[in-house]
């Protein structure tokens, strides 16, 4: 599955959503490229270039920021975002969810 790097999610996501769904803290996004970051920050990273990337084919950008924040029956009335939470896992159950959630938008029905 194709995925999108860190300035293309930047670009998209911005720096205070992405800082929020990833764990970091918005002033340090930017910096996230030239620094090591632990291994679970960047499967969460990694996640979520995955969810967007499927998102994009459905959105434009505003659009894929709307959907993290858009309540869902499927997890039980939370938002993609409520769902992870925070110090989530990329190979987490409610991540994997998340990612299922964004493939729907891009699979035939």
């Amino acid at each position: 599955m194709a995925t999108m790097t860190l300035s293309e999610l930047r670009s998209i996501l911005g720096d205070w959503m992405l800082g929020e769904l990833v764990g970091v803290p918005s002033a340090l996004v930017e910096k996230i490229e030239t620094a090591t970051v632990s291994p679970e920050v960047a499967g969460r990273i990694k996640l979520i270039g995955q969810v967007v990337w499927c998102l994009l084919g459905a959105y434009d950008s505003e659009g894929i920021r709307r959907w993290f924040g858009r309540r869902r029956p499927q997890l039980e009335g939370s938002s993609p975002a409520e769902h992870l939470g925070t110090d989530w896992l990329a190979d987490s159950p409610s991540a994997n969810k998340i990612l299922q959630l964004a493939k729907e938008l891009t699979s035939p029905g």
